[in-house]
């Protein structure tokens, strides 16, 4: 009677076991509510940051003949809706505004980018998520005042950049970035009221470097 108690006790605890094994051997669940998990499809980002641009030689010293000295380097912000599959790849759309120092007060212009981006991440479901991105679109000039007619010149872009994301939570990052674009003008040109009714050729290419400080929020 002592060994069937003893067998039955041994089945008992070894059904106990198997169970348990089971468990320990199955991989660890995947907790999607961390910072730097996938997240949800949309998100909405703001931005600030600084832009320096520079046009060809030829079409800078127009400017400056006509006593208008175009600053280089102009401070803006920005706005972008995007659409992020499972954090694999994003794609967004993106607008983008700075004033642009002319140095007359007759004179007041602006510089205005519109982008498709591309985004990658090198780094997938992490806090520190390093990018790469490419983007195509239009770069604008503005200008406006009583010294000029108000007009705004179009130019077509391509470009590239990288950066960082810091996912502060699941739903909020911050992001950090540098943006090149190569700009294509096409022959247009701007009015000046001087008197003369003198005009400025803007065409050629040129140049604009970006860098982006923004916040992310998903939905």
């Amino acid at each position: 009677m002592n060994a069937s108690r003893a067998h039955i006790f041994f089945l008992i605890a070894l059904m106990a076991l198997v169970p348990g094994a089971a468990v320990a051997q199955e991989a660890p669940a995947i907790d999607d509510d961390y910072p730097g998990s996938k997240r949800p499809g949309f998100y909405l980002s703001a931005d600030i940051g600084g832009a320096v641009y520079d046009l060809d030689d030829a079409v800078s010293d127009r400017f400056t003949q006509n006593g208008i000295d175009l600053s280089d380097h102009a401070n803006g912000f920005g706005l972008a809706l995007g659409y992020s599959w499972r954090n694999e790849f994003a794609l967004e759309i993106e607008l983008y505004g700075a004033g642009v120092s002319t140095g007359t007060t007759d004179i007041d212009a602006a510089l205005v980018q519109f982008d498709l981006i591309f985004r990658v991440p090198l780094l997938k479901r992490q806090r520190l998520a390093p990018y790469l991105e490419g983007h195509l679109g239009s770069t604008g000039l503005g200008f406006e005042g009583s010294g000029v007619e108000n007009r705004v010149v179009y130019g077509g872009h391509t470009g590239a950049g990288a950066g960082l994301e810091v996912h502060l939570a699941r739903r909020w990052a911050l992001d950090f970035g540098y943006r090149f674009s190569l700009i294509s003008f096409q022959e247009e040109s701007i009015e000046l009221r001087n008197g003369g009714n003198d005009e400025i050729d803007i065409d050629g290419t040129g140049r604009v470097h970006r860098w982006v400080m923004a916040t992310t929020f998903s939905f």
